[in-house]
């Protein structure tokens, strides 16, 4: 650009005018933030009324005792589960709109006993059974109003020591319930204060101890062994992730299931735990091959002929697609140990 003569402006680059529309624009600049401004803060309320609806509205509809059709479809697995072996895996449907969200596993008379996070459990047997089928009714009772989902946050399931039935553990209630073996009644509760941990942060396994009962919590570095209504809490040392499960292997050795999750979906690891009279720690960690949406939530063992253990697994879908309800049969090694923690 040359200069012009005394008393000329020079002509703007491009030949566009000074001034004029570039100065309307940042005019209307404000205009557009303050629009996309209350926007967001629309979008942001409808959100939060969303929440508080699914929180605070009915959200839960008890349909009773049923009997519905189990389709068990193959599933195949490439990667290795080393040193473990894979006896099987298999995908779960049914009719039933409850089916699914399953959150624990046991084994009952031979049969795998299952509990949902919305407070139901079924009864279905192993893979291989001709038309198989599962059985499923609600909890007979729980902490706070039954129509709530989140009162019914069923999160772990382990038998009586004394044979009495079954203990369930409620997340965000931060409840124990006791129920008969065939859950018709509730037998007994133990409270720990529904403001102890954080929403969706509490326990998520339990295990037996003797007579004890040990709480394994999600996201705390420690294990809550509770007798006769008195806690006392042990350090977990190597943890990683947050737990989502625990079992107590026939011949003693307690497994907790691991779990971190990142962009690429969920991360299950399989955690053998040392006990010692103060405390835990990982004496083992091995990562489970499975799918970037398979979220491992339930978890029990039974010893098979010979004396091999077995592991059932069991996935929560959430309800939703592309989550799905898998069954895994996993053998340990026979009479060896884990290795070494890494």
């Amino acid at each position: 650009m040359t200069a012009g003569k005394k008393g000329e402006t020079a002509p703007n680059e491009g030949h566009m005018p000074v001034g004029g529309p570039m100065d309307a624009e940042r005019d209307v600049q404000p205009m557009f933030r303050i629009f996309f401004l209350v926007q967001s803060l629309v979008l942001f309320g409808l959100v939060i009324a969303s929440h508080y609806g699914i929180r605070h509205l009915p959200n839960r509809v008890e349909l009773g005792p049923r009997l519905s059709t189990l389709h068990m479809a193959p599933a195949q697995f490439s990667k290795s589960f080393a040193p473990f072996q894979l006896a099987g895996a298999w995908y779960l449907t049914s009719p039933d709109p409850r089916f699914g969200g399953w959150s624990a596993l046991a084994i009952d008379r031979g049969r795998l006993l299952a509990l949902s996070d919305t407070g139901l459990v079924g009864w279905f047997p192993k893979p291989g059974a001709a038309a198989p089928t599962i059985f499923m009714k609600e909890l007979p009772d729980g902490p706070g109003d039954r129509h709530y989902r989140s009162n019914r946050d069923a999160e772990a399931l382990v038998p009586d020591a004394a044979g009495r039935g079954w203990w369930v553990a409620f997340e965000n209630r931060n409840e124990l319930w006791l129920y008969d073996p065939g859950f018709a009644r509730a037998l007994k509760r133990v409270e720990f204060g529904k403001r102890r941990w954080r929403p969706n942060l509490g326990i998520e396994g339990l295990a037996q101890s003797g007579a004890d009962l040990l709480l394994v919590l999600e996201r705390d570095p420690k294990i809550l062994r509770t007798h006769a209504n008195i806690s006392v809490a042990l350090p977990v040392v190597g943890k990683k992730g947050r737990f989502a499960e625990s079992v107590r292997l026939p011949h003693g050795r307690l497994f907790a299931l691991e779990q971190a999750t990142s962009q690429s979906g969920f991360r299950n690891t399989l955690v053998e735990l040392q006990e010692w009279p103060d405390g835990f720690s990982v004496a083992g960690r091995y990562p489970l091959p499975l799918g970037p949406f398979d979220n491992v939530e339930g978890m029990t063992a039974e010893r098979l002929p010979g004396g091999r253990i077995r592991l059932w697994l069991i996935t929560d879908d959430n309800f939703q697609r592309p989550m799905r309800t898998l069954l895994l049969a996993i053998d340990l090694p026979p009479e060896r140990r884990g290795r070494k923690a890494r």
